[in-house]
């Protein structure tokens, strides 16, 4: 009934045919990039300015959708070289280095102090997490689709309350939209 098994059991209706000839690396990025779209499309990203924590795959699928959904401009913060490469690729604007440089005071000096508008944590790091929810804007809002392995301490009224922040957990995908 698992995974990680020969085989294994799931509802017809979620069966995807994949077509003939599709590389095996390529059909397995389809559930990966299924959730960066859902996790972009959770908000409203036309026009604005995107802020996304985390450039493993599921980060950079969400620079592309962002991008091709229209945002205005898109800050990557990623962690190592090829990620920072393939972030560009991808579309992002600004790319930062977190360990070269204050994801903060970048998209502060980005936004002429206002935020970005939406801000999505795709790493599942706390710090990440924590720098999400002070980097959006009054009215902003943060999608989290990483998943920590521990607790995070967070300050709820100065930054989700006071703010007027919309915070959105995002789960897997819509199957057969994303």
């Amino acid at each position: 009934n698992g995974f990680f098994a020969k085989y294994a059991i799931i509802p017809e209706k979620n069966a995807w045919k994949n077509p003939k000839g599709m590389k095996p690396e390529i059909a397995t990025l389809q559930e990966s990039m299924g959730n960066s779209v859902y996790t972009v499309t959770s908000q409203e990203v036309k026009d604005k300015i995107i802020a996304v924590f985390g450039c493993g795959p599921t980060g950079l699928f969400a620079i592309g959708a962002a991008k091709a959904l229209g945002a205005k401009k898109i800050i990557a913060v990623a962690g190592t070289k090829i990620h920072i490469k393939i972030a560009k690729k991808m579309g992002a604007n600004i790319i930062i280095d977190r360990h070269e440089q204050d994801p903060l005071k970048v998209i502060e000096d980005e936004t002429n102090e206002k935020g970005a508008d939406v801000a999505l944590e795709m790493s599942g790091s706390p710090e990440a997490l924590k720098q999400a929810l002070k980097c959006v804007k009054p009215t902003g809002s943060v999608a989290v689709l990483g998943l920590p392995t521990k607790e995070i301490s967070i300050d709820v009224s100065k930054d989700i309350v006071l703010k007027d922040l919309t915070l959105r957990g995002v789960y897997g995908r819509k199957i057969w939209d994303t």
